[in-house]
């Protein structure tokens, strides 16, 4: 049998002390989710406003899973791309809990700005791009993503152009390090990540990849002209038999009212395709495919996504073809249809 496995909230982050290794002044509680509970920090030297993530203690009583931790932090900590939200330090605290220090960005996630209702065109594009160019120096690297979903996407705007970063890098399968040992004793296969972001082959379990990335970089751009995830709703193991069997219905068909361009629906159904294979090659095709779509408005331009050097290896990202972004104008009102 095929089930999730959400942490118990027995397991919750112990509150961690204020002073974190004698160099982060914790703040107030910025949300808590599979992983851990993040928190609003000061670090001390150099004085700077940051972001914490402990561990949960049940995932860090696990030394395999402690190590994998650190692995991933190490990882994420070597990406350098404007659209990666950057990874500064990772230790235990006093008590043993590892943590991850984090840049803290200000902003909303694209969580809650799709909540409001589907985004006008132009600007669902230029999000996309902007993740795709993070995504694009990860893959380069060897570096998976494996959790790609709105709530990992913050906005923000700050003299009138918006910037995505893209965050938790890898830490998924963190968690699914720890299911490993379940898997081996249990007739149950635990699946690790949010059901309506997931490829097809990782539910099936397949090990997640740059395509299984492509596909859910897929269902946020659904998601973002639409209001609503491709095959969303219901339990998690619906949604899980949707991803493998159903196909893509084209958002025209079922929200005819959006006036979804054709060829941004061949782009979303090529992404979200059921083989990985049948995808879009790379994050580079994928932003080329939305070059290709029907053009912005008057005054409206796509993103910059500029190509950055890796700390790692000393190697140039995929160059995506920079270009500014401007927040798109107002526009009239999309309705959002029923989630």
């Amino acid at each position: 049998m095929l089930t999730t496995k959400p942490m118990p909230a027995s397991h919750a982050v112990q509150t961690p002390r204020n002073l974190v290794a004698g160099k982060y002044l914790l703040g107030d509680e910025l949300g808590a989710g599979g992983m851990g509970v993040v928190y609003r920090a000061q670090q001390l030297r150099p004085s700077r406003p940051v972001a914490i993530k402990f561990l949960h203690r049940v995932l860090a009583r696990d030394p395999r899973t402690v190590a994998r931790f650190r692995d991933e932090a190490l990882t994420a900590s070597r990406l350098d791309h404007p659209n990666s939200v950057a990874v500064l330090d990772h230790g235990e605290n006093d008590d043993g809990t590892p943590y991850l220090v984090m840049e803290y960005v200000s902003g909303r996630t694209l969580r809650h700005i799709v909540d409001d209702g589907p985004l006008p065109i132009a600007r669902a594009i230029a999000i996309t791009r902007q993740v795709l160019g993070a995504l694009a120096c990860a893959h380069a690297h060897d570096i998976v993503h494996s959790d790609v979903k709105t709530e990992n996407v913050l906005v923000q705007a700050t003299a009138g152009r918006e910037h995505v970063k893209l965050v938790d890098f890898g830490l998924a399968r963190v968690i699914l390090s720890f299911d490993e040992e379940d898997r081996a004793t249990s007739s149950d296969a635990h699946i690790a990540g949010t059901p309506e972001y997931m490829a097809p082959e990782v539910i099936l379990g397949g090990t997640p990849s740059p395509a299984s990335d492509i596909y859910a970089v897929g269902v946020i751009l659904h998601e973002m002209v639409t209001g609503t995830t491709p095959f969303g709703g219901g339990k998690p193991m619906d949604i899980f038999q949707r991803h493998v069997l159903d196909p893509i219905v084209p958002p025209s068909v079922r929200f005819p009212q959006l006036a979804i361009p054709r060829r941004l629906e061949e782009v979303i159904e090529r992404a979200l395709a059921k083989e990985p294979q049948d995808r879009f090659p790379d994050a580079a095709a994928f932003a080329e495919a939305l070059d290709r779509c029907e053009a912005p408005p008057a005054g409206v331009q796509l993103p910059a996504v500029p190509a950055e050097t890796s700390r790692a290896v000393g190697a140039r990202c995929p160059t995506l073809r920079a270009r500014p972004l401007t927040v798109p104008p107002p526009q009239p009102a999309r309705s959002a249809p029923t989630r």
